[in-house]
């Protein structure tokens, strides 16, 4: 995970396979190539090497060396891809060069624009397929085999009153009394009975540029598909794993910019020294601040490779799936849509109340909602395949 592209290149003696990253004296990595296998070494240990892109189909030609040195930080080889393969991946670990190739890439294939923004404001970014480690620790093997739309923001609390005022819709923590608050404990929420709290009123101010909150699952998906008649498009909802591949956009870091919670507030509004100021009895805390106490105007921070804003903090994004504790130990390795049966949701990404991460999972019955639980959508793509056999192409 250093920066090996800053390391001189020296050719051994063999010139047509061999090569040695080199920093001043110190060789750091020598890498083999013999056909299309590579193997690399650093000093008596081998190094595994991951490739940036697959296909289901080989073509027979040699990767390109751009495609390797497009990928910062990391000792990679792309496989090659046969002009008529349908089955084009994007594998991590990968950066944002690779990431914004392969969108404009699948981009030409189904003749849709990277970006677009839908008929209520709505900002969205292709996602192209890939594939990648999902959840903690050692993880598990997981494959994104369709291009979908992602809302580049959670959605915002003036995109959803549009929704309201179209439909006359009431959210459930409309509907029923009490609430959840914002305390000034270990925990820093509390169920309170007697004092609504929804996304009119959350407790702290907000304008239309802040995402919504207090919204429960089924509010969300009733926005969903308030929006796919809006659209004449299928809105919904991510799979837990389409939105952990989205997020961590190729990164195998804790926060998809690094693994120090310190670097928190550079990507997203967390409980940092802000909130500790008005709520020091929180449990968890960065030292460092992201200048906000509640939620943040989205899109303030800086985005992840896929150019999506604020997929850590701010406010949790509820998923489609059921939440099931050892769902990983079994699930499909292709597309997983979460277990058929459940009690309740996954919630990811975390909120302002929270030290969040990549892979951290959290859970709620379909009518929970909190003051920093809000949404996403994913807008699907109807296929309408290019005539160019050039697309989508290896990464340059």
């Amino acid at each position: 995970h250093r920066d090996l592209h800053s390391f001189p290149t020296r050719r051994s003696s063999d010139l047509s396979n061999k090569f040695t990253l080199e920093r001043g004296k110190n060789v750091a990595v020598k890498v083999s190539l013999a056909g299309q296998e590579i193997a690399a070494r650093l000093g008596d240990k081998d190094l595994i090497v991951t490739p940036l892109l697959s296909s289901s189909k080989s073509s027979g030609a040699e990767p390109s060396p751009a495609a390797v040195a497009s990928a910062p930080n990391r000792v990679a080889v792309t496989a090659p891809l046969s002009a008529d393969s349908e089955s084009r991946l994007i594998v991590q670990p990968f950066g944002p060069v690779i990431a914004r190739d392969a969108q404009h890439a699948w981009s030409r294939r189904l003749n849709v624009p990277v970006e677009k923004t839908n008929s209520i404001g709505i900002k969205l970014i292709l996602i192209p397929p890939g594939r990648f480690m999902m959840g903690p620790y050692k993880g598990h093997s997981v494959q994104i085999t369709h291009p979908c739309y992602f809302g580049v923001y959670e959605v915002t609390r003036g995109e959803f009153a549009r929704f309201v005022a179209a439909t006359g819709y009431k959210t459930f923590a409309e509907e029923t009394p009490g609430g959840i608050h914002l305390v000034n404990e270990a925990m820093p929420t509390k169920w309170d009975p007697n004092n609504p709290s929804t996304w009119r009123e959350p407790g702290f101010k907000q304008t239309d540029d802040h995402p919504v909150v207090q919204i429960a699952w089924r509010d969300a998906t009733a926005f969903c598909e308030w929006l796919s008649g809006q659209e004449h498009q299928r809105y919904r909802l991510p799979t837990e794993a389409e939105w952990e591949y989205a997020c961590r956009a190729g990164t195998l870091v804790r926060n998809y910019y690094s693994s120090d919670v310190e670097d928190l507030p550079k990507i997203g509004n967390v409980a940092d020294a802000s909130a500790r100021a008005v709520f020091p009895h929180w449990k968890d805390f960065v030292e460092a601040s992201d200048g906000y106490v509640y939620t943040s105007p989205v899109g303030k921070f800086l985005p992840n490779n896929f150019g999506l804003y604020d997929m850590i903090g701010n406010a949790s994004e509820w998923c489609s799936d059921y939440y099931s504790a050892d769902y990983y130990d079994h699930s499909e390795t292709e597309n997983p849509a979460g277990p058929s049966t459940g009690k309740t949701r996954i919630w990811r990404g975390g909120g302002f109340t929270q030290v969040p991460g990549s892979r951290y999972r959290y859970w709620g019955i379909d009518s929970f909602r909190r003051p920093d639980g809000g949404f996403r959508v994913v807008c699907e793509i109807a296929a309408k395949p290019s005539n160019d056999p050039q697309s989508p192409p290896a990464a340059k």
